[in-house]
């Protein structure tokens, strides 16, 4: 067995044995290699390698935790951008004879925006909310199916805010022509 303590600078049996002294409480390690040397390191290289160790483990237990939150945030963000039926009163549809001002067919969403009158003839100003482009043209919608001026009779979901806004459940255009959505995750037909 060798022994030598940490106050030896060079000590030699057999194989090389080198100690260092860098710094109080040292620690023996071997080293591999050619020869096989002994190596003391210092406080400062233990607290070092200690630390890089507990960054590690942090490192490997957050990351998963970090993505998992993530696609639990990103989900619920989803499902509440879609969230129609708490926006929108489904129970109450109502029905207006209207000029469309604007006809916006572009994503997310497409808009209508059209003006109807009040009870005292005032002009008020709607805007409906759509699915998007490509649903709607997979439900025989067109860009230009509708244009601003045109005669429509509209039925919407208003918004339960009591803001002039509504969820689109079907638009019939002055030839007779009526144009229907599927309001959110339900699948059912307006």
């Amino acid at each position: 067995m060798i022994s030598a303590t940490p106050h030896d600078h060079f000590y030699e049996i057999d194989h090389r044995i080198e100690f260092l002294r860098n710094g109080d409480d040292p620690q023996l390690t071997l080293l591999d290699g050619r020869d096989t040397v002994a190596r003391i390191k210092s406080r400062s290289e233990i607290s070092v390698e200690k630390n890089f160790r507990r960054y590690r483990m942090i490192k490997n237990l957050l990351t998963p935790l970090v993505m998992i939150v993530s696609l639990l945030t990103t989900n619920s963000l989803a499902i509440a951008h879609h969230g129609t039926n708490a926006e929108y009163d489904s129970e109450h549809p109502i029905t207006f004879q209207a000029t469309v001002t604007e006809f916006a067919f572009s994503n997310p969403h497409v808009q209508i925006y059209f003006d109807v009158k009040d009870e005292k003839g005032k002009i008020v100003h709607w805007a409906a909310e759509a699915p998007s482009p490509g649903r709607l043209i997979r439900m025989g919608w067109t860009r230009n199916g509708i244009k601003a001026g045109d005669q429509i009779t509209i039925v919407v979901d208003p918004a339960r805010s009591g803001a002039t806004v509504g969820g689109l459940r079907k638009v019939v255009l002055a030839n007779g022509k009526e144009l229907g959505v599927v309001h959110g995750y339900e699948g059912r037909a307006q």
